[in-house]
């Protein structure tokens, strides 16, 4: 049985365990806050971070979504994620960048991190408007830019589903939770989402529940 800790605000987190259940894969997940600097996680993982897989009896412990996305799809091939050929894999790889650094760092690390975890790491120190206001601002930016991608193909990468939709739908979903998506204005997006929403994959994620954040109603509804 694989063992993957994880939070449950974290976009990488959600990223693997959405590829994991993808690929049919059985696994346990331990809720690990970071912060907390868990002992036990510390001779796991030094760095403190998530999401870190751990193989059956310890015999493989792969740390990071990227390096966990390759072990899946090299030991895990009979579902393919990172699509079949060059250019798709080239053009999946793309996306998923897109979404694992500029998004998280212009959207996510502004906004999720900002105003809902900084408490947690330095109890002295409080939300910065500024961020916040880059962040926002950020996020239209790059919800027209996947609006215009969506608009014209059936998927992020193309015309085949991927990696690159689960990298999308794990940042974007954790927005959804803290209720920062115009959906009203998006409805492409809305459209391309709620067919990620139906996946037997996304299940899980639909039930997350975050302590003292309570979801928007739509949140969990496939159909909103």
């Amino acid at each position: 049985m694989k063992t993957l800790y994880h939070y449950t605000l974290c976009p990488y987190c959600r990223k693997v365990r959405i590829s994991l259940n993808e690929k049919k894969l059985n696994y346990t997940k331990i809720l690990e806050k970071v912060w907390e600097k868990r002992p036990d996680f510390i001779k796991i993982e030094s760095s403190l971070s998530v999401p870190v897989l751990v193989e059956d009896n310890d015999s493989r412990i792969v740390s990071g979504s990227i390096a966990i996305d390759e072990y899946l799809e090299a030991f895990y091939p009979e579902t393919k994620l990172l699509g079949n050929t060059i250019d798709e894999n080239i053009e999946v790889r793309k996306f998923v960048s897109f979404f694992d650094q500029r998004f998280y760092a212009d959207v996510i690390k502004n906004l999720i991190f900002e105003k809902f975890l900084k408490k947690y790491f330095d109890k002295y120190s409080s939300p910065n408007s500024t961020s916040i206001r880059e962040g926002k601002k950020n996020l239209i930016e790059h919800l027209e830019y996947i609006a215009w991608i969506v608009d014209t193909r059936e998927w992020i990468a193309g015309n085949f589903f991927s990696l690159a939709d689960i990298a999308a739908a794990a940042h974007i979903s954790v927005l959804d939770y803290t209720d920062d998506i115009p959906w009203s204005k998006f409805p492409e997006i809305k459209a391309w989402y709620l067919k990620i929403k139906s996946r037997p994959s996304f299940q899980e994620i639909l039930q997350d529940k975050v302590h003292s954040i309570t979801p928007p109603p739509h949140y969990s509804v496939i159909d909103f």
